[in-house]
C-alpha cells in the first residue's frame, strides 16, 4: 500500500467536522432563549452595534437584528457505548518519499473527519537532522537564548490533584503552574541534572533488589505504581526558533516537510498574515523532563497543528474531538476555571460520565502528531525529551469558518485572537490563489462585511466633522489591536497617545472623539478593487507538483516572498 494505515476501531469515536460544532457557536437570529435556559448555566449574550459587532460576519444588516451569541454547542446526540469512548488512535505508517508528497497523505490529513493522527517514517525517509533540536545542539549554537520555564508538580498523566505539602489533597482539573523565565543553558543543565539522578536511582534500585528475596521484589512489582508524593519539576516551553539569523539550519530543515505540512508555504493560510505570530507560522521548541505538562486547551483560531517528537523520551497524549468543547466548557465554568485562558487538566473519569470519547496515545521519538482543527488535547512527557511544535491553517471552508467562528466567539468574551482574520482574509484576496468554491465564498463574504463596515463607518464620521487621516500600510506591518478589548482594529484605527482603539471604546472614552486622531490604511477604492478582483482559480499545479513548484511572487509584498513553495 502507497500508505498503511492501522484503521481497527477507526469508526469508533469518530466526530463530525469540525465546522458543525463551531457553526453551532456563532451569532444567530434565534429568539432569546426562556429563564430554563438561563438555570441550566448556559447564559446567552447581547452584543450592541454599532460597536463591535457591527464589523461582524455573522451580522444579518438588512435584518436590523442584533447578533446573539448562544452557549456552547452541546455535545453531539449519537450513542457513546464504554467501549467507545477509548478509541484507538489511527496511525499512519509512511514508506517512501513519494507517500510522503502523495496526494493520499495531504487528503487523509485533511478530509478524514478524526480529530488526530499520528505519522510515523515520515522524518525518517525526508531525512530530517532531528539533532538539529537536540539539547547539545541548541546548547551550542544560542546558550543564552530566553526560555519560559513552567513550575509543576510531577503526577501520573491520568491524575491532577491538588497538592499541598507534597500530598495530594483532591483531585481537580485546576492544573498548577508557576511562570519564570531562564535560558537555555540553565535549563539544559536541569534537563540533564535530571537525567544523571534517576540514572543514579535505579542503579541504587538494583543494588537493593539484589539484596532483596524473591517474594518481596513480586510484591513490590504488584499493580500499577502510584505516587504517595508529589515532587515539583520544571519545564522549558515556547523556545522561540522563529530567528533566520539564529536559526537557520533548524528552519531550513523544516522545508524538507510536505507542503500541507510546513510552517511556511502557499497552501499553509498562516502564512499570508503578512508578520509573524510565535509558535503558529513560526516553530516554538518545548524542552521537557518527565511529568512535565502542556494543560488542556484548543489550538489558537482552531487552526490544525503538527507536533514532532526530537526524543529520546516519549510523550503521552489525550485527545478529544472538537464536537465536545462545549461539554469540557461547561465543565470548567462549574469548577469555576475559564475555558479559554485557564490552566486545566481533564480529569478522566470525569470524561466518561459525560459519555466523552477520548484518544490516548504514545508519541515516540520521530512521530509527527497531526491535530485536526478543533480538536481538544492535553500532553505529558513520560521521558526527557525535546519537541517542535507549529500550526497551519487548511485552505479550506471548513478550516476557515471554524477559525472565524473562535475569532468571533473570543471578541465576544474579551480574549484577544492572535490570528488576526480581517486582515488575513484581505490578504487571501489579494495574494493567495484558492480552488475550494466554499472558502471563496466564506471570504468574499467577510470581505464585503468589512468593506461595507468600513464604508458606513467613514460616512459617518465625516458627517460628524470628524477628519480621517489617511496612514497607509507597509506589507510587513503588524496588526493592530484594541489597547482595551483587545478586538482587531481593522483599517480605520481610532489613535489616542499612539494607542489604537476600535470605535466602540474610543466613543466610551469620549463620545464625540475629541482626544482621537482617525487614521486609515487602506481606501475604499482599494478594497473595493480587490473584492471585484477576487475570484476562484481553476487552473492550478496539481498537488503532486508543489514539491518542486516555483511560481512568480514579484507581486508579492516582501513579507511574503519568502514563503516556500
Amino acid at each position: 500500500a502507497l500508505v498503511r494505515l492501522s484503521w481497527r476501531r477507526f469508526r469508533t469515536g469518530c466526530a463530525a467536522p469540525s465546522s458543525d460544532t463551531e457553526r453551532s457557536s456563532t451569532p444567530s437570529t434565534k429568539p432569546s432563549p426562556t429563564k430554563s435556559d438561563e438555570s441550566s448555566g448556559k447564559a446567552e449574550v447581547k452584543a450592541e452595534v454599532p460597536g463591535h459587532w457591527a464589523d461582524s460576519i455573522c451580522w444579518n444588516k438588512n435584518d436590523n437584528i442584533k447578533p446573539v451569541f448562544n452557549a456552547p454547542p452541546s455535545p453531539p446526540r449519537r450513542p457513546s457505548p464504554v467501549s467507545n469512548l477509548e478509541p484507538t488512535t489511527p496511525s499512519i505508517k509512511v514508506l517512501s518519499r513519494e507517500d510522503a508528497f502523495s496526494k493520499i497523505l495531504k487528503d487523509i490529513c485533511i478530509t478524514t473527519n478524526q480529530p488526530v493522527f499520528v505519522i510515523k517514517g515520515l522524518s525518517k525517509v525526508l531525512g530530517l537532522d532531528l539533532s538539529l533540536f537536540s539539547t547539545r545542539t541548541l546548547l551550542n549554537t544560542n546558550p543564552d537564548h530566553p526560555i519560559e520555564v513552567r513550575t509543576q508538580w510531577h503526577q501520573p498523566a491520568d491524575e491532577n490533584w491538588e497538592v499541598h505539602n507534597s500530598q495530594g489533597r483532591r483531585k481537580t482539573w485546576h492544573c498548577e503552574s508557576q511562570r519564570s523565565f531562564s535560558t537555555v543553558a540553565k535549563y539544559a543543565q536541569y534537563q540533564a541534572s535530571t537525567f544523571k539522578e534517576f540514572i543514579q536511582e535505579e542503579q541504587e534500585k538494583q543494588t537493593v533488589n539484589s539484596d532483596m528475596s524473591e517474594d518481596i521484589q513480586a510484591a513490590k512489582r504488584k499493580g500499577p505504581k502510584r505516587f504517595t508524593t508529589f515532587k515539583m519539576i520544571k519545564f522549558g516551553t515556547n523556545v522561540d526558533l522563529s530567528d533566520q539569523k539564529k536559526w537557520g539550519p533548524q528552519i531550513a530543515e523544516l522545508n524538507k516537510m510536505p507542503p500541507f505540512c510546513r510552517v511556511k508555504s502557499s497552501v499553509n493560510m498562516l502564512s499570508y498574515t503578512g508578520h509573524k505570530i510565535l509558535g503558529m507560522n513560526t516553530i516554538q521548541l518545548y524542552m521537557k523532563v518527565p511529568g512535565s505538562r502542556t494543560p488542556g486547551h484548543q489550538e489558537n483560531n482552531n487552526m490544525a497543528a503538527l507536533n514532532l517528537n526530537i526524543g529520546p523520551g516519549d510523550c503521552e497524549w489525550f485527545v478529544v474531538p472538537a464536537d465536545y468543547w462545549g461539554v469540557f466548557h461547561d465543565i470548567c465554568e462549574r469548577k469555576k476555571i475559564n475555558y479559554l485562558t485557564g490552566s486545566w487538566w481533564p480529569l478522566l473519569e470525569d470524561l466518561q460520565k459525560e459519555n466523552i470519547p477520548c484518544y490516548r496515545f504514545l508519541q515516540h521519538s520521530g512521530d509527527l502528531v497531526w491535530i485536526s482543527p478543533g480538536a481538544i488535547h492535553w500532553v505529558q512527557a513520560k521521558g526527557w525529551c525535546n519537541n517542535i511544535a507549529w500550526n497551519t491553517g487548511l485552505l479550506t471552508c471548513d478550516q476557515y469558518v471554524t477559525a472565524y467562528a473562535r475569532y468571533e466567539w473570543n471578541k465576544l468574551l474579551g480574549v484577544k485572537s492572535i490570528v488576526p482574520m480581517k486582515h488575513l482574509s484581505w490578504n487571501l484576496a489579494r495574494y493567495a490563489k484558492l480552488v475550494d468554491a466554499g472558502l471563496v465564498a466564506q471570504v468574499r463574504h467577510c470581505l464585503e462585511g468589512t468593506l461595507s463596515y468600513c464604508k458606513e463607518t467613514r460616512d459617518r464620521l465625516i458627517k460628524e466633522g470628524i477628519e480621517i487621516k489617511f496612514h497607509g500600510r507597509e506589507a510587513d506591518d503588524w496588526t493592530h489591536y484594541c489597547e482595551i478589548c483587545e478586538a482587531e482594529v481593522f483599517n480605520i484605527l481610532f489613535v489616542e497617545s499612539r494607542k489604537v482603539h476600535c470605535e466602540s471604546c474610543a466613543r466610551s472614552s469620549s463620545r464625540d472623539l475629541k482626544n482621537f486622531v482617525l487614521l486609515e490604511e487602506f481606501t475604499v477604492d482599494d478594497l473595493t478593487r480587490t473584492l471585484k478582483n477576487f475570484k476562484a482559480y481553476d487552473d492550478v499545479p496539481s498537488y503532486e507538483k508543489l514539491e518542486n513548484f516555483k511560481e512568480d511572487i514579484s507581486n508579492l509584498p516582501p513579507c511574503l516572498r519568502d514563503i516556500h513553495f
